[in-house]
């Protein structure tokens, strides 16, 4: 990855700010997206593994959550994404600071090198192979005319926030965040139905829709159609703003 946090960006920085109901009352609570901060690193994997793994389509059609070899290897590519500074969190904004969800963010560049995976677990191998291969039918590099987008690696609400919208807000935030890193564009994969649904909220589109069917067709390993939320369609989606 070429791309560096700028230098004159502060440290943690809150990009966007929002109010959304209690899950448990008519209180309406602010919460606030900035920069994940070192010190919430560790509360961010534990989530990750209870609230994330078991649940994504691609990590649990493998079964990842059950396997601790690559749970390490996942959880320590996201540490690595992390300490880059360039991953968003949600937290609560009066007092209480539970961390609400967390995005893991890089960006990409079309003259990056080729990251392979092949001396680590087959299963981890199978899922970043069948990304690498949507990413390049998909090619939002020639699609949007970009030489650099803004990527994930995951986005994760914890469990006790579900159903205030708060992915939607996260997938919101997205654009003060690449104003501020000097980006126009983000593209991400999203494998759920509610992934997909509080993107196209967030004002995505979709540019590349394939059913997980026929990527089961292409290479019998890319068999995900078995996924704990019973989603059908593997989308690329973006959002392109303005600098």
């Amino acid at each position: 990855m070429n791309f560096q946090r700028p230098n004159n960006l502060e440290f943690p920085k809150t990009y966007y700010t929002f109010k959304s109901k209690s899950k448990d009352s008519d209180e309406i609570i602010e919460y606030r997206v900035q920069d994940l901060p070192d010190d919430r690193f560790e509360e961010v994997l534990e989530m990750i593994k209870v609230d994330y793994l078991p649940e994504e389509s691609l990590c649990a059609g493998k079964g990842i959550h059950t396997d601790p070899k690559p749970t390490k290897f996942l959880c320590d590519i996201w540490t690595e994404l992390m300490k880059s500074h360039l991953s968003i969190a949600c937290f609560r904004n009066d007092g209480n600071d539970d961390l609400v969800a967390v995005n893991f963010l890089t960006v990409h560049s079309k003259d990056d090198p080729k990251v392979s995976f092949e001396h680590q677990s087959d299963i981890v191998k199978d899922v970043f192979d069948v990304m690498d291969y949507i990413s390049e039918v998909a090619n939002i590099y020639e699609k949007y005319n970009v030489d650099q987008y803004l990527a994930a690696y995951g986005l994760c609400v914890n469990r006790k926030y579900r159903g205030l919208g708060i992915a939607t807000e996260m997938l919101k935030a997205r654009a003060p965040y690449m104003k501020a890193m000097g980006l126009k564009i983000t593209g991400t994969a999203f494998t759920a139905i509610g992934s997909q649904i509080a993107a196209k909220k967030a004002g995505y589109e979709e540019y590349f829709v394939m059913s997980f069917e026929d990527i089961k067709k292409i290479d019998p390993r890319f068999d995900f159609t078995s996924n704990p939320t019973n989603t059908k369609y593997y989308k690329q989606m973006a959002l392109k703003i303005q600098c």
